[in-house]
């Protein structure tokens, strides 16, 4: 039954079939990539959490606020991918949109209302941590935005922090069908289809600069476009680069060199330029970096792939949506037990590194129940009603 599969996903995706683990229809470092996005995402928070503990050193809160810093450039990451993997699964010929949004609602819905109404239980046992802005009929309000996935296209606190994003995915998982259909983007050339990505990216930068644009991370959205058809249309034969390991430890490096300068960037590295533009410029050289990367780790079998396929790193991608949703909460929890067992402790830089992995392992151990009891069964199941392909099984869609 396997290796049936494996031909259909093969025939159906033969350009970077051999990414793709016979055995499990997974594809390796598609997972992998995962887990570094959500890893940078947790150390955000972390550092986050662990501020009001640090040593009130001055140079110690740059070096870990850069850490932070470097870290948001998980969630770029993440849409890069969805920008990539949403495009493929409707572009293709076959395309059913009421399939298409009923598996998302299904990959996206079931765990974030378990977290959603874990933390609302929360809130209305321990007051002092409740965001409910009161009386009744404005909670009701404030949950149903919640539940619209409305907090991060409008000026509305989430009550998952981290649920800001989901609403800009949302809104491309709405926006690429439309066009695909709207547009007939399936009998667009991929050379115009590129084009178009990227002249969205550019208009979104543009506007943005000028005050009235979109975040500027909705430019990964497009980049996973533009990486999609490099690979696979029109320059399918013209941009192949040879595997070989240097590129690969140059793509590396330079993925490096983007966060270390995210990290440094709010120091005003060009004070010639206003703050709008630092940010565009920052987003920039993550969109260029991250799409190299991504290049690199998807369609070419070297040293990044390798890196990427890496186990414990796939297995944390392997439930990065789960884990993303509730670090936050186990995060809380964990630093809540700090303060009543430590509350005087101070940490320097070596506590801070030292720390951060028994926290992670934490998070990790916490989340597993969630995504084995909830994610697992309710969203990436194979219900018949969803006909689920191997080769959209392979990319976790």
């Amino acid at each position: 039954m396997r290796s049936c599969e494996a031909r259909l996903a093969n025939q159906q995706f033969p350009t970077f079939i051999h990414q793709i683990e016979p055995q499990t229809l997974r594809w390796l470092a598609l997972e992998g990539l995962r887990g570094l996005a959500v890893f940078l995402v947790f150390v955000v928070h972390y550092t986050s959490f662990l501020q009001p503990h640090m040593t009130r050193d001055v140079r110690l809160l740059e070096i870990t606020a850069a850490f932070a810093r470097a870290g948001q450039s998980g969630v770029d990451l993440f849409f890069l991918l969805s920008g990539l993997l949403i495009y493929r699964s409707c572009i293709q010929e076959n395309f059913d949109a009421r399939k298409y949004a009923r598996r998302r609602l299904v990959r996206i819905y079931p765990t974030f209302l378990f977290v959603l109404a874990l933390y609302i239980c929360t809130m209305l046992t321990f007051r002092f941590t409740s965001k409910l802005p009161g009386p009744a009929g404005r909670d009701v309000l404030y949950i149903f935005s919640n539940l619209l996935l409305l907090p991060g296209l409008f000026p509305i606190v989430p009550i998952i922090t981290v649920a800001w994003s989901l609403s800009y995915e949302l809104l491309y998982y709405i926006a690429m069908p439309v066009l695909r259909m709207t547009l007939r983007l399936d009998r667009w050339t991929s050379l115009q289809r590129a084009f178009l990505a990227f002249a969205a990216a550019s208009s979104m930068i543009v506007s943005g600069m000028l005050g009235f644009g979109p975040n500027f991370a909705m430019i990964m959205f497009p980049a996973g476009i533009i990486v999609y058809e490099i690979r696979t249309g029109f320059g399918a034969a013209r941009f192949s680069i040879p595997a070989r390991h240097l590129t690969d430890f140059l793509v590396l490096a330079l993925v490096m060199l983007a966060l270390l300068y995210c990290g440094i960037a709010e120091f005003q590295l060009w004070p010639c330029i206003g703050v709008l533009h630092q940010n565009a410029l920052q987003e920039i050289v993550v969109a260029i970096t991250f799409s190299l990367l991504v290049y690199r780790c998807l369609f070419e079998r070297a040293a990044a792939y390798s890196v990427f396929s890496w186990r414990p790193l796939r297995w944390l991608g392997k439930i990065s949506y789960s884990f993303y949703l509730f670090h936050g909460f186990v995060l809380h929890a964990c630093f809540q037990c700090l303060n009543e067992l430590l509350p005087n402790c101070q940490f320097g830089l070596i506590g801070y590194l030292l720390l951060l992995t028994p926290v992670l392992l934490a998070s990790i151990a916490l989340t597993w129940p969630l995504f084995a009891f909830v994610e697992r069964p309710f969203s990436l199941a194979e219900p018949t009603n969803l006909a689920v392909k191997p080769a959209d099984r392979a990319f976790g869609l």
